[in-house]
């Protein structure tokens, strides 16, 4: 089990439910937990967390990572580590973050510009990234 926090109280917490079909899989994507942790009363059972979370590396490298979709794929690690791979999200473990304040672009630094290009999926990183989730987990829908 890994642990989860949440940054400056935002809680996105996600359960995956994985429906078997003749013609290919079902997986549906639903906010919130499956319930309480046992032992922790404050915190819940779940699928996955956006924001952040920490594991043993043996059991990270059970689920393994597809380097091919390097930052693309928040939501399919923890579809590759269904069965294997819970998360307890606790509303106590909360870090900061470094606001990020609007400018407009002629304000930012080239350096900020390239970050930002950086962290930008493009689309054919999507398209890619949802063609190979949907072949390596024989899925008919994502939903």
């Amino acid at each position: 089990m890994a642990v989860g926090g949440h940054v400056l109280g935002s809680v996105f917490q996600f359960k995956l439910l994985l429906e078997h079909g003749k013609n290919g899989n079902c997986l549906h994507r639903k906010r919130g937990s499956f319930g309480p942790l046992d032992g922790f009363p404050s915190c819940v059972v779940t699928s996955g967390i956006a924001n952040f979370f920490l594991a043993h590396t043996e059991r990270l490298q059970r689920v393994g990572f597809d380097p091919r979709l390097q930052r693309v794929a928040h939501t399919e690690f923890f579809v590759d580590g269904l069965g294997s791979l819970l998360v307890g999200s606790c509303p106590e473990v909360v870090i900061g973050h470094q606001s990020h304040s609007a400018m407009a672009d002629s304000e930012l630094t080239s350096l900020e510009k390239a970050y930002s290009t950086y962290r930008t999926n493009t689309k054919s990183q999507i398209q890619f990234k949802l063609a190979l989730h949907y072949f390596k987990n024989y899925l008919h829908c994502f939903a």
